[in-house]
């Protein structure tokens, strides 16, 4: 199983994975870690750590089966909604590589009290239903039960 942390902040992102790996202790788990919100269109895969190595366009191999998150980009001057753009090209990949099942994201991320934020988490939500959770605080214990219970959908066979 493959689980991305996508979030800007270091802190978060190095917690939301200890909170995975001590919760979910199984080998074939890998956890890779995005900092920039961002999946250049000249690239199949985002920058990730460590490095899953390349993916073949419209290939399924190396997409991940859980994503967490973060929605704003805070790192630089002015903050951006940057998990958006990620969210769309997740489900673009997923859709031209003919992957069998959607990821599921988990939204770990302030978005309450800006529009756009907002109505997007609800557009997703109708949208994927099921395969969209959102939290309402970036609390990485409830990340990690979250994650499980996703973990625990795909073994049963979603």
């Amino acid at each position: 199983m493959t689980v991305w942390v996508v979030d800007d902040t270091r802190k978060h992102a190095a917690q939301a994975k200890a909170a995975i790996v001590q919760e979910i202790v199984d080998p074939e788990v890998r956890v890779f870690i995005n900092h920039d919100i961002a999946w250049p269109q000249d690239q199949t895969m985002p920058k990730l750590h460590p490095d899953p190595g390349p993916r073949s366009a419209g290939s399924a191999q190396g997409l991940p089966d859980i994503v967490v998150l973060d929605l704003l980009d805070e790192s630089g001057e002015q903050t951006m909604f940057a998990g958006k753009d990620f969210y769309e090209r997740l489900r673009t990949e997923e859709a031209n590589s003919h992957k069998g099942q959607k990821a599921y994201v988990i939204v770990w991320s302030q978005y309450r009290g800006l529009k756009q934020t907002e109505a997007f988490v609800a557009s997703c939500a109708d949208r994927d239903r099921r395969h969209v959770i959102i939290l309402e605080q970036k609390i990485p214990e409830i990340l990690a039960e979250k994650v499980k219970e996703c973990w625990q959908m795909i073994k049963d066979g979603d």
